[in-house]
């Protein structure tokens, strides 16, 4: 014996009461002999039914889930199931044993993060006509009809006897064949709280009736609501009724077919607090209104907003002008590879934003950054990742960090930024004086040189790990680059892959500084310069053999090492030590 793959044919309403109550009756298809069905009972519902097989066989008294729930079909056929009594809990995505999908599933939700139910079954469910009318002592609807993939149609007042339920959560998620939502299909739903992930993955929905949430004031659970459906469009009313919503996250996450957003679509949610993924992979969104977000002040979250909107080209000044206690925005323009400029005052108003982590990173078409991105984001302490691969900068402003006063992270700020040729010399003047500048130009292949007194004021800084990492282009540094950076213990691959590099001998001091500069501390120089060729002119090495570590240790493995350090690119490569990737 094995398991039924679920497939429904219809869901449908009978007129006439059961012999213990009213009746809800549906239709199945066996698909081979002695197959068992078991009805789709939940463990946390109550029961007191009479089900009819349809196949002339005994009915079956159900007083709990599991117990006289399953059938055996002697034969394949399709048979009309009516149950008559009482029935708290149904859902189809609880029961079925199409299990083929489960990896295709779980690869999909990891990416996502979301929850993967036990079963995958009811595939061929095609209609839900007539309605729930004898169902109403149901009290949830949780996972109803999720994952009935071939489900195409639902007929008006549908869930009219869904009266008393309040969570409709995952309600048809997972219906993908699924064209449209009749109208009055929630008219009846006064009690609903909860819709989070209703229409969740039914990519061939296109549009939405308008009032489709109209008659659930009550409800506030919109996460995901939408996400990965196939919308083209949104009626500007769709969250007219339901004032109450305070969470917007996931809500539109992966409309790749959307390509506008009504200027009033959140008018009248004024008590909403987070839209963080709200519409993030909206990949054919081209357009954004400067009032999106003007009724909508308490918002404290806006966490990859934009995130993936690739075709997005530019931004309104004023977008965020209506949300001024936002606190996190983290990847909010991430890999918005089209958008080509920034406004001035685009963060004008987020005065409270404490991180821009990955903001714009893959922006790969921006080209250039206003003087006062960062003007008013005073409070911002880390830029880990801002534009990485952001391939087509090609400058900086002097001033974009100069009102950032507490910034200490530069993590990747710049990596890969590939067209940037030069740096301005103030960059990080105004900021923290211990910073984290761990492969901050890694990469940057076009970066030829660099000002004197780049670092300067950073007199704190701890590690310049992988900073100019594989600058390929960089032909030469400025004198005393690292001089007041007298807290530095790791210079670990700075300049590993530097192949054009001209070293100066006075990069970590001046003359005569040998015997204090790394006095009593242990320095970590492995691999510094290690490069595979050489292309640019010869310059001389820093004496770091010569420097008194006192009772510091320092690390010297392959500071010079590779085919790129000879006597053709350092005038002074025979005094270096073989301990410190001299030659042997």
């Amino acid at each position: 014996m094995r398991s039924l793959i679920g497939i429904y044919d219809e869901v449908r309403k009978l007129s006439t009461p059961g012999p213990s109550g009213p009746s809800f009756t549906f239709s199945i298809t066996t698909i081979g002999a002695s197959e068992t069905f078991t009805l789709p009972l939940l463990s946390g519902g109550s029961y007191n039914f009479i089900a009819s097989w349809g196949d002339g066989e005994p009915t079956s008294h159900i007083t709990a889930y599991n117990v006289d729930n399953s059938h055996i079909y002697a034969t394949a056929g399709t048979y009309t199931i009516t149950m008559s009594g009482v029935c708290t809990q149904f859902a189809f995505n609880n029961t079925g044993t199409s299990r083929s999908r489960v990896k295709e599933l779980i690869e999909f939700v990891d990416d996502m993060g979301f929850t993967i139910f036990n079963c995958y079954g009811c595939d061929n469910l095609t209609t839900v006509s007539g309605t729930m009318g004898n169902l109403k002592s149901l009290t949830t609807a949780i996972n109803m009809f999720a994952y009935c993939t071939h489900l195409t149609t639902i007929g008006a007042g549908a869930l009219d006897g869904c009266t008393s339920v309040s969570d409709f959560s995952y309600l048809f998620g997972q219906c993908n064949a699924l064209t449209s939502i009749p109208a009055d299909l929630l008219k009846y739903c006064v009690a609903a709280t909860n819709f989070s992930y209703a229409f969740w993955v039914c990519t061939a929905l296109t549009s939405l009736p308008d009032d489709l949430f109209r008659y659930c004031p009550s409800a506030t659970g919109f996460i995901a609501t939408f996400a990965n459906s196939g919308l083209i469009s949104l009626p500007v009313d769709l969250f007219r009724y339901n004032t109450g919503i305070g969470n917007f996250s996931y809500i539109f996450y992966g409309c790749t077919y959307l390509t506008s957003l009504p200027v009033d679509l959140f008018r009248y949610n004024t008590s909403v607090v987070n839209f963080a993924y709200a519409f993030t992979y909206c990949a054919a969104l081209n357009n954004l209104t400067s009032d999106l977000f003007q009724y909508n002040p308490g918002v404290t979250s806006f966490d990859h907003i934009f995130a993936y909107c690739s075709s997005l080209t530019s931004l309104p000044v004023d977008l965020f002008k209506y949300t001024p206690n936002v606190t996190a925005i983290h990847s909010g323009f991430s890999n918005c590879t089209a958008l080509a400029s920034l406004p001035d005052d685009l963060f004008r108003y987020l005065t409270l934003i404490t991180t821009f982590e990955y903001e714009f990173a893959n922006c790969y078409a921006l080209t250039s950054l206003p003087n006062n991105l960062f003007r008013y984001n005073i409070s911002v302490s880390t830029f880990e990742n801002t534009f990485e691969f952001c391939t087509s900068l090609t400058s900086l402003p002097a001033d974009l960090f100069q009102y950032n006063t507490g910034a200490y992270n530069f993590y990747r700020t710049f990596y890969a930024c590939y067209a940037l040729v030069s740096l301005p010399v103030d960059l990080f003047r105004y900021v923290s004086i211990g910073c984290n500048f761990q492969q901050t130009f890694m990469y940057c292949v076009a970066l030829a040189s660099l000002p004197d007194d780049l670092f300067r004021y950073n007199t704190s800084t701890a590690a310049f790990f992988l900073t100019f990492a594989y600058c390929s282009l960089l032909a030469s540094l400025s004198d005393y680059l690292f001089r007041y950076n007298t807290s530095a213990t790791n210079f670990s691959n700075t300049f590993v892959g530097c192949n054009k590099l001209q070293l100066k001998a006075n990069i970590f001091y001046a003359d005569g500084e040998q015997s204090t500069r790394f006095l009593n501390k242990s320095v970590n120089f492995g691999s510094c310069f290690y490069r595979v060729s050489f292309t640019g002119t010869q310059g001389t090495a820093p004496d770091l053999w010569n420097c008194d570590f006192g009772t510091g240790t320092p690390t010297p493995t392959d500071c010079f090492i590779g085919a790129g350090n000879s006597a053709t690119s350092l005038d002074n490569y025979a005094s270096i030590p073989t301990a410190w990737g001299g030659p042997a």
